[in-house]
């Protein structure tokens, strides 16, 4: 290896590599001081791209995989021909302490979403664990997955597959899987096909989505500057109607009266009723405000909408709050 590194990456007519070869025949230090020299070893593929971290998983070898894993934490989301991870590895040849390790590393790195992954087959690793009758596997299996009613390629869940298995070897899983929240495929609901999206009808959200991502390609920069202009109008105008509305504010109106008492006068000077109020009558002022308002919080949204990619959009978006609560 000191003299040609990349021998240690050939494969032999078998379709195995020295790291392959050293985990197939129980050399374990050497397979430790493989990878201490190069720990991408650890993703060479060989034959049907099985990984030396898929074989560890296979013999049940609970240090070498933790030491493959620490060495080389992308090798996780390694696949083989058939898109079994190391998880799909480990269940179907029942390494249950290969499964704790593979578990716990999944656990502190935050990759449950790879616990989710399906095989070329459809099937998760929980689906293999139903499958097999491995009680305990599913048992910590169902602790981790986040949808355990998603379907496989014949469309079951873990459930069905359960139920498929003879009377007296289903008890026990079916109780961990409904405990868990499962369900038969037949009682949810029926997934919505890509044919069937394309021939209902538009919804609004999708108009929204579709325009936004419309309005984000370059060639709808004029479209879009020609829209900011029009709601930066409509919200200048808007706002200007309520400073100063139609038939403008009534105004206090002096009058002066005067009275002669014993030689004394007395001058009374009383304002007019509430100056300061709208002239028009509230049958007619309110429908012009509930109308204005929507239309200054419709053209302040499309402000907002079309400066979102701006490099000051937080302070933009703050200035135009506090003049709308203004």
């Amino acid at each position: 290896m000191s003299l040609k590194p990349s021998f240690s990456k050939k494969l032999n007519p078998d379709g195995f590599s020295p790291l392959h070869l050293a985990l197939l025949n129980n050399r374990v230090e050497t397979a430790k001081r493989l990878v201490k020299r190069d720990p991408t070893l650890i993703r060479v593929p060989g034959r049907e791209r099985i990984r030396p971290l898929h074989y560890a998983a296979t013999i049940n070898s609970v240090e070498l995989l933790a030491e493959f894993l620490v060495s080389c934490p992308e090798s996780i989301e390694d696949l083989t021909v058939c898109g079994d991870t190391a998880v799909h590895v480990a269940v179907r040849n029942r390494s249950a302490n290969a499964l704790g390790v593979l578990l716990g590393w999944i656990q502190r790195t935050n990759n449950q979403e790879i616990l989710n992954w399906k095989n070329e087959e459809g099937n998760t690793a929980l689906y293999i664990a139903a499958s097999t009758n491995q009680p305990q596997v599913l048992r910590l299996l169902v602790k981790n997955v986040n949808n355990i009613n998603d379907k496989n390629s014949q469309d079951m869940t873990a459930l069905d597959i359960a139920m498929s298995l003879p009377a007296e070897m289903n008890i026990v899983i079916k109780k961990y899987l409904r405990s868990a929240g499962a369900s038969r495929a037949s009682s949810l609901h029926r997934n919505v096909s890509l044919a069937d999206f394309m021939g209902s009808q538009e919804r609004i959200v999708e108009k929204i989505v579709r325009c936004d991502v419309y309005m984000r390609k370059g060639q709808a920069r004029e479209m879009c500057n020609a829209l900011l202009v029009v709601a930066i109008l409509i919200a200048t105008t808007t706002y200007q109607a309520v400073l100063s509305p139609p038939r403008g504010l009534k105004q206090a109106e002096i009058t002066t009266n005067t009275t002669m008492t014993g030689g004394n006068t007395t001058s009374k000077s009383p304002s007019s009723d509430r100056p300061g109020t709208v002239a028009l009558s509230l049958e007619t002022f309110n429908p012009f405000l509930y109308l204005n308002t929507t239309a200054f919080i419709g053209s302040v949204g499309l402000i907002l909408f079309t400066i979102q990619n701006s490099r000051y959009i937080l302070l933009l978006q703050v200035s135009i709050i506090f003049l709308m609560l203004s």
